[in-house]
């Protein structure tokens, strides 16, 4: 891990500009980061930073688990039959067990049973379902459980998204998600920031298609941006761009798709809050945004 290590998520290292290893963790299939806290998925969960300490703690109740997303200060994983059980803050509901009780040890989520993606927002989570559709739990704020109400409501067990199908894969930032489905890119939530990508700059608590985006193999979410890889390899990125997390120059939001300047050939992208990164055909690994 690297970066800013003040609560200890970088395992026993402060701030690091260079990677390096986090102690007692030997094999991770994945990792998922929190806005203080980092998890991986090896033997066992493991998770280190705020509200676990600077050494991983092996995570309880977790009966195996295919995928982990992580939230501000909540983490969830999925199971291979596609259950979902999740940890940390709940005081929106985020854990998804009909309370607003933290918990240390994972809590299942009530009434999912065939989940194939999980994407944790600030304090909502989500879930994308074999049937297509996506179901989510949490904080409404922006209308950020994309149910079609609007306001700061919560919801401690989750709710049907509007005007969803065929989705595969999901992505949520702070208070948005959005959805990828055959090539489309469908959002909801909190769009101050454009980080709907539809050309405004507005909340919007149900789902509706980005213009002129039918060809996204992956799609990802900061704070308050998005990006997807297209199928050329080209990645593009909207929404938020106080530190550059776009891509495309300068700091100027954009409420549309814009393309990131010098990456033709991305095989995979992530995002964190304020930054953005591609692993090219290369091997090599390039970063834009806050600390790039």
């Amino acid at each position: 891990c690297w970066g800013t290590g003040s609560h200890g998520q970088l395992g026993d290292r402060g701030a690091a500009r260079s990677p390096g290893p986090v102690p007692g963790i030997e094999v991770a299939s994945a990792i998922a980061a929190g806005e203080g806290h980092t998890c991986a998925l090896g033997r066992g969960v493991w998770c280190w930073g705020a509200g676990f300490g600077k050494k991983p703690v092996e995570i309880a109740g977790i009966p195996g688990a295919a995928e982990l997303t992580a939230g501000e200060a909540h983490t969830c994983a999925r199971t291979p039959d596609g259950a979902a059980r999740c940890w940390g803050d709940n005081a929106t509901g985020q854990l998804g067990d009909g309370t607003t009780e933290d918990r240390k040890s994972a809590t299942g989520v009530a009434g999912l049973a065939d989940a194939v993606s999980l994407a944790a927002g600030g304090d909502h989570t989500c879930a994308a379902l074999r049937s297509g559709s996506v179901v989510c739990w949490g904080s409404n704020d922006g209308g950020a459980l994309g149910n079609g109400e609007a306001g700061g409501e919560r919801e401690g067990v989750a709710v049907s998204v509007r005007n969803l199908t065929g989705v595969s894969e999901i992505a949520s930032g702070e208070a948005f998600t959005c959805a990828l489905s055959e090539g489309s890119v469908l959002c909801w939530g909190a769009g101050t920031a454009g980080q709907l990508g539809d050309g405004k700059s507005v909340d919007r608590p149900r789902a509706e298609a980005i213009d002129d985006l039918d060809d996204a193999a992956q799609l990802v979410a900061g704070r308050n941006h998005a990006c997807v890889r297209r199928r050329s390899g080209a990645v593009a990125c909207w929404g938020n761009n106080s530190h550059g997390q776009l891509g495309a120059g300068g700091k100027r939001s954009s409420p549309r798709p814009s393309a990131v300047a010098g990456v033709a050939d991305a095989v995979m992208i992530g995002a964190g809050q304020d930054h953005t990164c591609a692993a090219r055909k290369t091997g090599q690994v390039v970063c834009w945004g806050r600390g790039a």
